[in-house]
C-alpha cells in the first residue's frame, strides 16, 4: 500500500472547546440578578429623595408661621392695659382684639390665622400651638409657638420670654 493523500474528512471539534466565547445560561442569570439588585437599590435612594424633596419648603413655611405668631405676641403689652389681668383672654376679646401677652393662652392649637383672626386657607395643612407658661405679674411669660405640618415629618418650635418692663 502506498501512502495516499490524507483523508479529506475533518475531525469534529472536541466537545470542550476552550476557545468558545460568550456566556452560559447560568452566568447570564447571575449577572441579571446582580444588576437587578443594584438597580433596585439605586431606585430606592431616588424614591426616598423624591418623597422628601418638599420638606425644606414646608420647614421654611413652618418657621415663617412660628415667627409671625411670636412677633405678634411679643409686640403686645405684658399685661392688660385696660383692666386687671386675668391670665387669659378677657371676656369679649377675640384674636383681633388681643391686647396683652396673656390673651394668647386662649389660642391653644388652631389652623393658621392672621393677627385679625382671619383663617389663612392656603396654609390649612399646618397647625399652630401657642403655649404660655408663668404667672401674670410675678414671673415672665414663657412663650412657646409650635407649628406642625400635616405630613407628620415637619415640626418647628420657637421659645421666648416676655417680662413686664
Amino acid at each position: 500500500m502506498t501512502p495516499g493523500p490524507r483523508s479529506a474528512h475533518k475531525q469534529p471539534p472536541p466537545a470542550c472547546d476552550v476557545h468558545r466565547r460568550g456566556f452560559t445560561l447560568i452566568e447570564l442569570l447571575i449577572a441579571l440578578v446582580v444588576l437587578a439588585a443594584a438597580a433596585s437599590g439605586v431606585m430606592l435612594i431616588f424614591a426616598d429623595a423624591t418623597a422628601h424633596s418638599a420638606d425644606p419648603q414646608i420647614r421654611a413655611q413652618a418657621r415663617s408661621l412660628a415667627e409671625a405668631y411670636m412677633d405678634e405676641i411679643l409686640l403686645q403689652a405684658y399685661s392688660d392695659p385696660d383692666q386687671p389681668e386675668t391670665g387669659n383672654a378677657e371676656a369679649g376679646e377675640a384674636r383681633g382684639s388681643y391686647d396683652d401677652v396673656w390673651d394668647y393662652r386662649a389660642i391653644g392649637t388652631e389652623a393658621p390665622h392672621d393677627q385679625f383672626g382671619n383663617a389663612i386657607a392656603p396654609l390649612s395643612d399646618y397647625s399652630v400651638n401657642v403655649a404660655i407658661a408663668g404667672t401674670p405679674g410675678s414671673t415672665p411669660a414663657r412663650i412657646t409657638v409650635t407649628v406642625d405640618h400635616g405630613n407628620g415629618r415637619v415640626s418647628y418650635s420657637l421659645y421666648s420670654e416676655r417680662a413686664d418692663y
